[in-house]
């Protein structure tokens, strides 16, 4: 809407003051942002980039008095030349205290069958609501100094908007296309896992006592999956829930 939401030199004012009339005429109020300037790019950073705040958020006067709290957030460009945006009616978030719990992705993990076949080996002697409180306990501790996919993602989108906060002579373009592209990767990860987990497991059948092979499922198309460490798991910490177990 004005000179400065773009960094190109071709600017088509008769557009930019026709937009701003019909604004103006239905009484609407630019609610700002926090976060990148620009909100478009051609994304030609070898040549000629351009820069563009194309995306915005406009309310009216009803609007501001029943939220009065609206914050707008460009988030970074990542996917396509358009940046998304957040409105969200509440200036404060509260974050829910996180409880223990299993998570799918541990199983990816290149050490998570050595650590849990592990210790539940050393508790061999042990009584087995023992070896599984053991084994909770161990998981409880590694968990700890995994990071979370969803963690992974939430921190590299954080170093995308962070660089493309800057100024642009001073924005590390490579840097962007490579922390993109590990968020890309790590996207995949999580929703190939989540939707190979829903559709291939199935009836469960017995095969063997050992607690870290005593399961397989079979596909739809009857093939034999093997998920022995996350079913077996599954089983334990469903029986220290029945149990009531603090974890």
């Amino acid at each position: 809407m004005c000179d400065q939401d773009t960094t190109s030199a071709n600017v088509n004012h008769y557009r930019m003051r026709t937009f701003k009339g019909y604004v103006k005429q239905c009484a609407l109020l630019d609610m700002g942002f926090s976060g990148p300037a620009y909100t478009w790019t051609n994304k030609r950073f070898s040549s000629t980039p351009v820069f563009e705040r194309l995306d915005r958020c406009f309310a009216n006067a009803e609007w501001c008095d029943l939220f009065p709290n609206t914050n707008v957030f460009n988030l970074p460009i990542m996917f396509g030349d358009h940046a998304p945006i957040l409105v969200s009616t509440e200036s404060q978030y509260r974050r829910p205290k996180l409880k223990f719990k299993f998570e799918n992705w541990w199983t990816m993990e290149e050490d998570f069958q050595n650590v849990a076949k592990t210790t539940w080996d050393l508790s061999i002697t042990k009584p087995f609501h023992t070896r599984m409180t053991n084994l909770a306990g161990t998981l409880k501790k590694w968990c700890k100094k995994k990071k979370p996919i969803q963690q992974q993602l939430d921190t590299l989108q954080q170093q995308i908007n962070s660089i493309q906060m800057k100024p642009i002579q001073e924005q590390d373009h490579s840097l962007e296309v490579k922390l993109i592209a590990q968020y890309e990767e790590n996207m995949t990860k999580l929703t190939n896992f989540t939707g190979k987990e829903q559709k291939n497991i199935g009836p469960l059948k017995e095969t063997e006592t050992h607690p870290f092979s005593i399961m397989q499922s079979s596909s739809a198309n009857g093939e034999i999956v093997l998920y022995p460490l996350r079913i077996a798991l599954e089983i334990i910490f469903s029986i220290l829930k029945i149990l009531h177990m603090n974890l």
